[in-house]
């Protein structure tokens, strides 16, 4: 536990090595890893260190006894590393035969707000049974390369269809060319900001020479009359892009504000809310990256992402000579299959299937999907499937769909289901 003297602390925390999860204190961390383990191989670990090193390996001390053996392992290389900003803790084992048993870690911490999220983010492990491993999630979408990728493209599109490789008429009729001028940005009802970051990259598109004083930043909530931002530049420039500029900000703070409000009716309970794959087409990741910043998760961002057994494909396979629209039968082949395409990386794709019975999901869950979609069940139907799960002692996750809205969905959650897939979220 850790104990703080003024500004330093130093201390230690258990942690299950199957368990992830991220520790990003501010200021200089020192992480001492020490491994206790079972068996004869050596365990591989990636300790997350410092961006840029390489991942460790853990060497096994002790002789063979003939049988099971007890050892400590050692980082080699340096168990060591002082990092500044970021240090996280997630661990990755690798043990066919033989589960970690215990990985301890020494954290040495210097700075105030690095002890307080040390605290809240290292967990002291019990003396109770390990915890399950926690489920496979999917890609979760952040604002980075590849989103603004696509918003370069949604915007040349945009001004294709404003400008037609012309220009605003209006403007260059009205506007003297050297004119300055300022515009304020403003929310005109409360909601959760998104878009602010798209905006940096509708000026660079338009090649507008403009200043970009932001206020707040996307996942912020305000209220009516809050300034987002101000920007300075040629009049001509910011008249013309003016609606391109609302159009993004208007369509992904509606997209958060929606998705608050559907995260907030589901609070104290288990369950998240995610997305869905009916987005506006060119958009999805910007409108993934709506839904985060409203608090959301996403599912799957492509066909290529996961595995989605639905009805559709289980109509097709019975449609084959002596095929069958078992889902079971589905999440085995679909199983069998994945090593061929993508190797060792089949482990940590998700394999999810639909069913519409209890029927379906008894026959299913001995096959262990990692997610099990439950589609247009009731809610008696909902909490008899999550007493199903219980009782089979499976480990698979359910995700309600279909009838999900503001006035349903917290009962929805509180049957007991772990995801709750919001279609309406990104789809109008």
């Amino acid at each position: 536990m850790l104990h703080a003297v003024g500004d330093d602390a130093s201390g230690e925390c258990f942690a299950d090595a199957r368990e992830q999860g991220e520790f990003r204190p501010r200021g200089v961390v020192h992480v001492d890893l020490e491994v206790q383990f079972e068996g004869r191989r050596p365990i591989e670990l990636d300790p997350l260190l410092p961006k840029g090193r390489e991942e460790a390996a853990v060497e096994q001390d002790g002789q063979e006894t003939g049988g099971d053996q007890t050892g400590n392992g050692h980082l080699v290389g340096g168990a060591q590393e002082a990092a500044r900003v970021r240090c996280a803790r997630s661990w990755e084992v690798h043990r066919p035969d033989s589960p970690l048993a215990r990985v301890r870690v020494n954290v040495t911490v210097r700075s105030t707000l690095a002890i307080r999220q040390a605290r809240e983010y290292c967990q002291v492990a019990s003396t109770g049974p390990d915890p399950e491993p926690m489920a496979k999630e999917f890609r979760q979408i952040e604002w980075d390369a590849v989103v603004e990728d696509d918003c370069r493209h949604i915007v040349r599109l945009a001004v294709r269809e404003d400008l037609d490789r012309r220009c605003d008429l209006t403007t260059a009729a009205l506007i003297e060319p050297c004119t300055d001028a300022r515009a304020v940005v403003v929310a005109r009802e409360a909601g959760v900001v998104c878009g602010l970051r798209a905006i940096v990259v509708v000026l660079d598109e338009m090649e507008i020479e403009a200043e970009w004083s932001p206020r707040t930043s996307d996942g912020a909530e305000v209220v009516s009359g809050t300034v987002l931002g101000t920007l300075d530049g040629p009049a001509r420039d910011l008249l013309t892009a003016e609606r391109l500029l609302l159009n993004f900000l208007g369509h992904l703070s509606g997209i958060a504000t929606l998705t608050r409000a559907y995260t907030r009716q589901v609070e104290g309970t288990s369950a998240r809310i995610y997305d869905t794959r009916k987005t506006t087409p060119g958009w999805r990741r910007l409108e993934k990256y709506a839904v985060r910043c409203g608090g959301g998760w996403n599912h799957r961002t492509g066909l290529s992402d996961a595995v989605l057994i639905k009805d559709n494909h289980l109509a097709q396979l019975a449609r084959v000579a002596g095929g069958t629209n078992s889902p079971a039968a589905a999440v085995a082949q679909a199983r069998r299959w994945l090593p061929g395409l993508v190797g060792e990386q089949a482990a940590a794709l998700i394999v999810e299937v639909e069913v519409d019975s209890l029927e379906q999901l008894a026959a299913v869950l001995p096959c262990q999907p990692d997610i099990v979609l439950l589609d247009n069940m009731s809610l008696e139907q909902l909490r008899s499937a999550v007493a199903l799960r219980a009782a089979c002692g499976s480990r698979t996750q359910l995700e309600a769909s279909g009838g999900v809205n503001l006035d349903t969905v917290a009962a929805i959650a509180r049957t007991g289901v772990e995801r709750i897939s919001v279609g309406a979220l990104t789809h109008s």
